[in-house]
């Protein structure tokens, strides 16, 4: 059987920050089953995953079953998401948005008001054009970013804290 690597596919430096960023009682949301959702799965409470291939995501599923983490996480097949964006389930609010699945910027504009303050977007290969819609509109929301570069680009944007008074 084929064996899912355990690690998402992105430059080192942006497994780091995200191995020091999360805790074990996060949110995530992610596009795009894999490595990155196993390795997801081990370090926060719950996982959801926006997937276009039913065959993929059953592979997942068994290998998140084998190693006892399928309980954390819900793999939702939806083959219109990268056409039609994300929305959370229930209006779940999230501390970590991974795009790294197909129709990027539809998902980044489809998910962006549902990260927590404080919470992180983060865009695997940030470096391709075709992405820059989505780079260009959390960057003009004033959003922290930071450009992590190994092979390829990941891009990480922090959404601002709450200030008093904020609603």
């Amino acid at each position: 059987m084929f064996e899912i690597k355990n690690t998402p596919w992105l430059p080192p430096d942006a497994i780091t920050f995200l191995d020091e960023y999360l805790k074990p009682d996060m949110t995530v949301i992610e596009t795009g089953a894999g490595g990155s959702t196993i390795w997801l799965a081990k370090r926060v409470d719950t996982v959801i995953t926006f997937e276009h291939d039913p065959m993929w995501k059953e592979l997942v599923l068994r290998q998140l079953k084998q190693k006892c983490l399928d309980h954390i996480v819900t793999i939702w097949l939806d083959c219109e998401y990268p056409n039609d964006g994300i929305e959370p389930i229930n209006n779940i609010v999230f501390d970590l948005a991974l795009i790294d699945g197909r129709g990027r910027v539809k998902s980044i504009e489809t998910i962006k008001d549902h990260i927590k303050p404080g919470g992180i977007i983060m865009l695997d290969n940030s470096e391709r054009e075709r992405y820059k819609p989505a780079c260009d509109l959390l960057d003009g929301l004033g959003w922290e970013r930071t450009d992590f570069i190994g092979e390829w680009q990941a891009t990480a944007w922090r959404k601002p804290q709450r200030r008093n008074g904020d609603l």
